[in-house]
């Protein structure tokens, strides 16, 4: 329930929280669309269509991010006074605190639309006290952003003069951030209680470069030089085709590459923001966005990524036990993912444009099986092999610990087994969408099939492919309609 507007401006000592002086990780959770699809919280759109969730969905969601071990959601929440806004909140912060789990807000000042900062006091009135916010290594309420908007570093402190919080805003859209320009430190270092990189996550359009940290190197040592603490991005992709936003950045090894050099960086951040809830390694609910574009390429039945989320454990795992590596998993982990349609594919809407048209930085994708395993210490004795089209496309010798790479592909089915010393499939990837020369999507279609690592030989369950009157019928991805047998 919403707290009386009469009540004192928020302000809590920080006694009253657990003081949390430890590395965390957290998964971005899209309040303003309930949608978790990649990148639709785009900087420069504001999105038509919003959603509600169910009651039994927020504990889902929570539950699942809790067997994932991660610490928290961060919420975005655009516009406050949405009229979806308090219910969802209610149901997330009432599941949180049963279950054990923490929220904490990351204020959308980009899809806002203006208006002033004080319209999310609300949410810190009625919730930061209840149990289940997470607290900064202050002991102070966690408060995030996307991007500074307009808001200069004025507005932000007159309200911060009013909500005691720890404050980790993403601000990577101001002049001289990504410099840590000294004139960058004195606009806003007072502003800052730690700082958040968005952009950096991914490869910029048309860029090669998986999983650099440069960007991020440098802001982090800006934010150790002033004292401030550092919270890192980590996405698989980012690839959407909605919303007037048709783009393509890397996603063939940036997940693995950035895992493996988040954990060796030193000094090292203190949190970890997988982007998002959302990019998605969650629950596509169909209850919470009605949109058509976006659901011809994300759908939960039709491209689920939740096959990346034990890879992701077993990352969350090894940054809070401050490891430098991955230590070897009790039995297999791993996963592969690769789009379903070849690079020489054209699509014949084509030349419509927009929606239609090949993504931009469609030409640094790549026809091949992106991979990623972490191994028991008798990881030695395994072979990694893979499948394309029914045929040995590539087999790696295995080892303990954490390994990544990737494979060219053929069309249809694609296929990775993890074989013991015997000859004998231990564990193998199991259904997943064929790979296509035709264009079934009637877009180019760069959202990845994430199959993850089950125990036992799954070679014989073939791929899934969409037929033109399916696609007709029910929309491009709307699930595996029959195996093909390939």
């Amino acid at each position: 329930m919403r707290v009386s507007g009469f009540l004192p401006l928020f302000s809590v000592a920080a006694s009253f929280f657990n003081v949390i002086d430890a590395r965390a990780v957290f998964a971005h959770y899209l309040v303003y669309i309930l949608f978790f699809s990649s990148g639709i919280e785009d900087a420069n759109i504001m999105v038509p269509q919003v959603g509600t969730i169910t009651d039994a969905h927020a504990l889902q969601d929570i539950n699942d991010a809790i067997a994932m071990n991660l610490d928290a959601f961060a919420l975005n929440v655009a516009d406050p006074s949405a009229s979806y806004v308090a219910p969802a909140l209610s149901s997330l912060f009432s599941h949180a605190k049963d279950r054990g789990f923490k929220l904490f807000l990351s204020m959308d000042l980009s899809a806002k639309g203006g208006g002033a900062l004080s319209d999310y006091d609300y949410i810190l009135n009625d919730y930061a006290t209840a149990g289940a916010w997470f607290a900064g290594p202050n002991g102070k309420p966690m408060v995030s952003t996307f991007s500074a908007a307009a808001y200069t570093p004025a507005d932000f402190q007159t309200w911060r003069a009013s909500n005691d919080v720890y404050f980790m805003p993403d601000f990577d859209g101001t002049a001289g951030y990504y410099d840590a320009a000294d004139a960058w430190w004195t606009a806003w270092g007072g502003v800052v209680d730690g700082l958040f990189s968005w952009e950096s996550t991914w490869p910029n359009v048309g860029a090669t470069n998986d999983g650099d940290l440069t960007l991020d190197t440098t802001v982090l040592a800006g934010a150790v030089a002033h004292g401030k603490s550092y919270m890192i991005g980590l996405s698989l992709l980012q690839y959407k085709d909605a919303y007037s936003t048709n783009i393509y950045r890397r996603g063939e090894l940036t997940i693995a590459k950035r895992m493996e050099n988040i954990l060796q960086m030193n000094p090292a951040p203190l949190y970890v923001e997988i982007q998002t809830w959302g990019h998605y390694i969650g629950n596509l609910w169909t209850e919470a966005n009605s949109d058509a574009q976006p659901a011809v390429y994300a759908t939960q039945r039709g491209a689920s990524h939740t096959g990346i989320q034990p890879l992701l454990t077993q990352f969350i795992s090894a940054f809070k036990n401050l490891k430098t590596s991955f230590p070897a998993s009790t039995s297999p982990v791993g996963a592969i993912w690769y789009k379903t349609i070849l690079q020489s594919t054209t699509c014949p809407d084509n030349s419509l444009g927009g929606f239609y048209s090949a993504p931009s930085g469609a030409s640094v994708g790549s026809d091949t099986i992106n991979w990623a395993v972490v191994l028991p210490t008798n990881g030695a004795s395994y072979t990694i092999q893979f499948v394309s089209n029914g045929a040995v496309a590539g087999s790696v010798a295995g080892k303990a610990g954490f390994q990544y790479g990737v494979v060219n592909l053929s069309a249809n089915q694609q296929f990775m087994k993890i074989v013991d010393a015997a000859g004998t499939v231990q564990y193998s990837t199991g259904l997943g969408r064929c790979v296509s020369a035709t264009c079934w999507d009637d877009i180019y279609n760069y959202n990845p099939q994430v199959l993850g690592l089950e125990q036992g030989d799954h070679s014989s369950v073939g791929c899934w492919q969409m037929t033109q009157q399916a696609r007709a019928a029910n929309g491009a991805t709307d699930g595996p309609f029959y195996p093909s047998g390939i």
